[in-house]
Order: structure tokens, then sequence, then C-alpha cells
């Protein structure tokens, strides 16, 4: 069983305990929280629902969003950069702190 056949395996077997596909593509691809409360007992809440007929199509469109999801992250990140460099010099910090340090320096002008 190759990697792919074996992520969407998983994925059903997630849906068929119950878990929206939303949350079993998350168990299996993302950060592996639970977030239709299943796994805690609680039931299911704030359920997004996904269809299963055309898994394979609905795994591939998810797996675009995520890298396109990726590039523009990695594009905005460089954006930020840029205008911190230029606003901010001699200025450090994680991401977040340059763009935080990015709107106050914008607010002073």
């Amino acid at each position: 069983m190759s990697r792919e056949e074996d992520e969407v395996d998983r994925i059903m077997r997630f849906e068929k305990a119950g878990h929206t596909f939303h949350c079993a593509c998350r168990l299996v691809w993302g950060d592996g929280e639970c977030e239709c409360k299943m796994e805690c007992g609680q039931g299911r809440t704030n359920i997004i629902p996904g269809p299963i007929a055309d898994l394979p199509g609905e795994i591939e469109n998810e797996k675009r969003r995520a890298n396109q999801l990726a590039l523009n992250c990695k594009w905005l990140i460089e954006q930020i950069d840029t205008a911190h460099a230029i606003l901010c010099p001699g200025q450090r910090g994680t991401w977040q702190d340059r763009a935080k340090q990015l709107v106050a320096a914008a607010k002073s002008f």
C-alpha cells in the first residue's frame, strides 16, 4: 500500500468511527487535534461536513489548498520582512514580533 493509499484508508477509518471529513483530514495531515470533539467524549459539535463520495478528489483538493496556503504565508512573511527592514532598521524578533513592530512604525506616520 502506498503512503497516499494508507492516508486515504486512515481518513476513511476516522470517518467510519464518526469523525467529520474535515476532522479526519486534520487528524491525518494536520495537527492531530480532533475538532468534532469525538475523542473528548463531548459529542459532535461545531461540525464541518465533508463528502466522502469522491474522497481521492477531496484529498487532492485539501493538498492543493495546503500547498497554496504555504505559498501565501511565505509570500506574506517576505512582504512583512521587506517593509520591516525599511521601517524598523535594527529591530529583531519572530515574524509575529516583526509584524507588530511594522504596524507600530506605520501608525507613527
